[in-house]
C-alpha cells in the first residue's frame, strides 16, 4: 500500500513531463511551418518585385536606337565621275582616329541610297594611325586591290572618297586634333609601289573640290 502511494507521484510527474514534452514539441513543429511559409512568401514578394523592375527597364527589341550625330559619308554617283554626300549617324567617341575608322567602315558597308560604292566591300583595314601632323595613315589589306578598282576613274573616287570623308569637322574627336591630309598605304607599303596603278600617290592627299561637280 506505501509502495503504490510513493509510485503515484512519480507517475503523475511522468505524464507531466510528457505532456509538457508533446506541448514544446507542437509548438515547435507550428514554429518551424510558420517559418516555412513566411520564407515562402517572401521568396514569392521579391519575384514579384524583381519581374516588375524587369519590366520596367527591359528595352524592347523594337525600341528607336540612341541618336548618334550625322557624319557625311562620300560615295560614287550612280552615272558621273564624281562623289555624291550621305549623312549617316555614327557612334562617335572622343578619339579622332576612332571616329575615322567607323567612317572607313561605313565607306566600306556602301551606300544606303542610290549612290554606288567607293570602296569595295571586302576591304580590310591594317592599320590606322593619325600622327601630330594630323596626317592620318590608312594601311589597307591587299583585298582592296580588286577588278573593279583598275581604272583611273575608280581609283579617283575611292582616294577622294577617303580624303573628303576623313577630312571633316564633324569626326574630329572632343580635344584631340584633326585630321588636315590622308596617306594611303598599300599591305604597309607607299600605295604607287603595288596599288593603285593609275594615280601617283607619292605623298598625303587632300580633298579635291572637282570630285565634287556642280
Amino acid at each position: 500500500m506505501a509502495r503504490s502511494r510513493e509510485a503515484r507521484p512519480k507517475e503523475v510527474m511522468r505524464a507531466a513531463f510528457y505532456s509538457l514534452w508533446g506541448v514544446l514539441t507542437l509548438v515547435l513543429l507550428f514554429g518551424v511551418v510558420y517559418l516555412f511559409v513566411r520564407l515562402a512568401q517572401r521568396e514569392r514578394d521579391l519575384e514579384a518585385a524583381a519581374g516588375a523592375t524587369h519590366s520596367s527597364t527591359t528595352v524592347r527589341d523594337d525600341a528607336p536606337a540612341p541618336d548618334h550625330p550625322l557624319a557625311r559619308l562620300y560615295f560614287a554617283h550612280p552615272t558621273e565621275l564624281r562623289l555624291v554626300a550621305e549623312d549617316r549617324p555614327l557612334a562617335m567617341t572622343d578619339a579622332t582616329l576612332e571616329n575615322c575608322r567607323a567612317a572607313i567602315r561605313a565607306l566600306i558597308d556602301g551606300p544606303a541610297g542610290g549612290a554606288g560604292p567607293s570602296l569595295p566591300a571586302g576591304a580590310h583595314i591594317r592599320a590606322l594611325y593619325l600622327l601630330d601632323s594630323g596626317e592620318l595613315v590608312v594601311d589597307f589589306a591587299r583585298d582592296i586591290n580588286t577588278p573593279a578598282l583598275h581604272s583611273a576613274g575608280a581609283e579617283w573616287l575611292m582616294v577622294q572618297s577617303l580624303a573628303h570623308t576623313l577630312i571633316q569637322p564633324g569626326l574630329q574627336g572632343a580635344n584631340d586634333r584633326p585630321v588636315v591630309s590622308v596617306r594611303l598605304l598599300y599591305e604597309g607599303s607607299p600605295a604607287e609601289d603595288g596599288f593603285p596603278d593609275h594615280i601617283l600617290l607619292a605623298g598625303p592627299v587632300r580633298p579635291d573640290p572637282r570630285i565634287l561637280g556642280g
